[in-house]
């Protein structure tokens, strides 16, 4: 399963719009995913939490981390045991997945302002 980085929440966009991260209970939920997962589900987002697995991972149309020091940033390769599962393509500039978590990074940016 796909959980977490070391100082970061991990986050995957499947090719249907849905997100995934994992449940409160199996990481340090902290400020900066409760403010990604207040964006997408007021972006009328599906959010579904619990761990991605491995397998899934093959076919989803962007992965992203969030972090109170780094923000969101988009995930470039996946490797499980060694091997890359997943690259992001640079022709995949553009697509469903990234312009999704375009949307959700504005959308946090607003909240943040709001919470000021």
């Amino acid at each position: 399963y796909a959980l977490e980085g070391l100082v970061s929440n991990f986050f995957v966009v499947h090719v249907n719009g849905t997100i995934c991260t994992a449940a409160a209970e199996e990481v340090l939920p902290g400020y900066s995913r409760s403010v990604y997962l207040k964006a997408a589900n007021s972006l009328g987002f599906e959010v579904i939490e619990s761990a991605a697995e491995v397998q899934t991972l093959r076919d989803v149309a962007c992965a992203f981390v969030s972090s109170s020091w780094g923000g969101g940033r988009l995930v470039d390769e996946i490797h499980f045991e060694g091997s890359r599962i997943w690259q992001r393509e640079i022709a995949d500039v553009g697509d469903a997945g990234e312009a999704i978590f375009r949307r959700l990074k504005e959308r946090v940016e607003e909240i943040e302002k709001g919470a000021r």
